[in-house]
């Protein structure tokens, strides 16, 4: 057994070395050890931060099995045709390229290997473009899901699991029909099933509490290989801190709403709760607006030549920044800005000294950017998706920025940014511990500076 192993490892050895060769550039030793780990396995997962290069791994890894296939969000597709053409430039005409809205399974005969990039689009096996793309998978030899943001939960692991080894993940739980004899169900094993009750009916299940945790890494390491920022590559430290732009006139305002909200969702279902939280947290940005644009004026003043990152989640609420500005030098790039417009834009906030304040979609702009020239973050508005704030930071801290960054999350006392804030951070501290029993660094912290 061992001889075929050692057998397996020098061909791996064999490819590494074949692929990089027409690799035009270099590999950190960190993605040279992830380009193995995909190449020594059919099927396999890169769960490794934003900003460490996946991109640049994904390339060397298709040039061993062309023709190949990229499946990305449609917001990335220009950033991977670039870098195709700067990186391996050979194999252009053999790549295609396709976002997950997109998919289709025609055409797909000779693709020998699909690169699945931002592969937690994919965690929903009843999306459409989960089955499309499963469909696409089940006849392919090779597959690599990349990721640095695999999930939050137990649960959120299923369906890439299942991607990656279908004869071992097939079923994720019953839902009270009856049991499959000997089957095992990955939410029995993994997570902890909890009964919806919707006005005393019961609605399905909730599967939000993880279970087994260190059993599921062990799972996970033959598939998944997982690579922290911090443990492969030096970056200068990230501060991260909660400030308080002002409180709320009415906060029993708030607090009746949630409660509200509470009896909304133990009637009607969290989707229909979710909603109007939604609507409050819009509330919520609203009255700040005008507060955090001053705040953000007043730390220009302060930081001369220094750029900032505005990162908003509402259009209106973009829209009310760009009119308090007043007219000072900015870009400002939405889900309606082309690809086109996005790359003039950038370039126009790298080079021009005067433009010092981008103001970018965090939904449109947390991933596909490198933006490490800028060392200061503000979030104007705080979302349910913690995923979406993990993404927008590393658009700075990430490999190729050697100063200190900043990140400041804008906070209205009394309003929902107190519930959103307390839920960031819980959320990242189960991001940082899904597969080990790691604790997150120092500069995880929830200090809330006033002004």
């Amino acid at each position: 057994m061992n001889g075929v192993r050692n057998k397996r490892h020098r061909e791996v050895e064999s490819c590494v070395v074949d692929a990089t060769s027409t690799y035009v550039g270099v590999l950190r030793p960190h993605q040279r050890t992830a380009l193995g780990f995909a190449l020594d396995r059919e099927r396999a997962m890169l769960a490794l931060d934003c900003g460490l290069g996946k991109t640049h791994i994904g390339i060397a890894y298709m040039l061993s099995f062309l023709p190949a296939l990229v499946v990305c969000p449609a917001s990335l597709k220009a950033s991977w045709k670039e870098h195709i053409l700067l990186f391996a430039p050979s194999a252009a005409t053999q790549i295609a390229i396709v976002s997950y809205n997109k998919l289709s399974t025609q055409d797909t005969t000779e693709i020998q290997c699909i690169v699945a990039d931002e592969a937690h689009y994919l965690k929903h096996e009843s999306s459409q473009r989960s089955k499309t793309f499963s469909t696409m998978a089940t006849s392919c030899p090779r597959m690599l899901l990349m990721t640095g943001t695999p999930g939050q939960r137990n649960s959120d692991l299923f369906h890439l699991l299942k991607l990656l080894d279908p004869g071992r993940f097939r079923h994720f739980f019953h839902y009270g029909r009856s049991r499959i004899p000997g089957e095992q169900y990955f939410a029995e094993q993994y997570c902890k099933p909890q009964p919806v009750w919707i006005g005393g009916t019961r609605h399905g299940f909730k599967f939000t509490v993880n279970h087994n945790g260190a059993e599921l890494a062990r799972v996970c390491a033959n598939y998944m290989l997982r690579m922290r920022k911090q443990d492969v590559v030096a970056l200068p430290p990230l501060r991260r801190v909660a400030v308080s732009v002002g409180a709320v006139d009415n906060p029993q305002y708030f607090r009746k709403r949630w409660d509200e909200i509470a009896d909304v969702r133990e009637r009607k279902g969290s989707r229909r709760a979710d909603v109007e939280m939604l609507a409050l947290c819009r509330e919520t940005s609203q009255l700040k607006v005008v507060s955090a644009t001053n705040y953000t004026l007043a730390w220009m003043e302060a930081a001369v030549n220094e750029k900032v990152i505005l990162f908003y989640h509402h259009k209106d609420i973009g829209d009310q920044i760009v009119t308090l500005l007043q007219g000072r030098p900015h870009i400002r790039i939405d889900g309606k800005t082309t690809l086109k417009k996005r790359v003039g834009l950038l370039n126009a906030f790298r080079r021009d000294p005067e433009c010092r304040i981008g103001v970018l979609s965090m939904c449109a702009t947390s991933t596909g950017l490198n933006l490490q020239f800028c060392t200061k973050i503000i979030f104007v508005e705080i979302t349910f998706l913690s995923v979406h704030h993990t993404q927008a930071e590393s658009r700075i801290h990430r490999i190729g920025q050697d100063r200190d960054v900043s990140v400041d999350y804008l906070i209205l006392d009394g309003s929902t940014d107190d519930l959103l804030w307390r839920s960031l951070q819980a959320k990242r501290h189960t991001e940082f511990t899904l597969f080990d029993n790691h604790t997150p660094p120092d500069h995880e912290g929830e200090n809330i500076v006033p002004l």
